[in-house]
């Protein structure tokens, strides 16, 4: 029995996938088309290990670990500033507004 990522792979689900209303203020800190293509994937997948392969974009594996580290900052932030009660930085973060050169990590 296949497993439901292969089945994701197979009929492409993962292109038209929906960003959840909840993660679509990630959708200001990802905008061009390989951006969006890689928002999409890791928010499917968990990972982007196969995202080339998967989605027939090619880009360098260096931006793709730059991207992948950009989602993890800036998750985290999110995170950390909903576990705080920190509105005013959550509201920051979900405008589009976080400096990410000022995270760490």
């Amino acid at each position: 029995m296949p497993c439901d990522c292969d089945l994701k792979i197979i009929s492409g689900d993962f292109e038209r996938y929906q960003i959840p209303k909840d993660k679509r203020y990630l959708l200001k800190y990802f905008k061009t088309d390989i951006q969006l293509a890689f928002l999409k994937y890791i928010l499917v997948f968990k990972n982007y290990k196969n995202f080339i392969d998967h989605t027939g974009r090619w880009c360098r594996p260096k931006y793709l670990k730059a991207l992948n580290e950009r989602f993890l900052a800036i998750q985290a932030a999110h995170k950390q500033a909903k576990y705080n009660f920190d509105l005013t930085f959550l509201s920051e973060i979900e405008s589009g507004k976080l400096k990410l050169s000022n995270l760490s990590g």
